[in-house]
Order: C-alpha cells, then structure tokens, then sequence
C-alpha cells in the first residue's frame, strides 16, 4: 500500500562548487517526461521526508 498519492521521482545531483545549483537543476527539470509520466510539480521536499510528514499527520493504527 502507497504512503503517499501521487507519483514521485526523487533525483539529485552533484556539483562541483557553489556556482552549479542552477545550471543542475535546470538539466534536471528540463528532461523529458517519459511515457505516462505526466508534467512535473517540482518540489525542494525529499521523499522520505514527505512519508514521514504524511505519518505525523494520520499515524497508523
């Protein structure tokens, strides 16, 4: 069973200095959806930080 609704790629990236960021996460963003994946809603949240945001907010019984 899925924490979370949604569909959800976590991608990170590696810079060499503090000049990067930008550039990244424009190649980042600028990649292609692939099929059936639908536009992305970019977000700065980590996955495992949404699930564990989502368990504070209904926790399981």
């Amino acid at each position: 069973m899925a924490e979370l609704d949604g569909m959800f790629l976590e991608v990170e990236t590696a810079v060499a200095d503090e000049r990067e960021p930008p550039a990244a996460l424009a190649a980042v963003r600028a990649a292609p959806a692939g099929p059936g994946v639908p536009e992305a809603d970019p977000a700065a949240e980590l996955y495992a930080e949404a699930v564990a945001a989502n368990r504070e907010r209904s926790p399981r019984r």
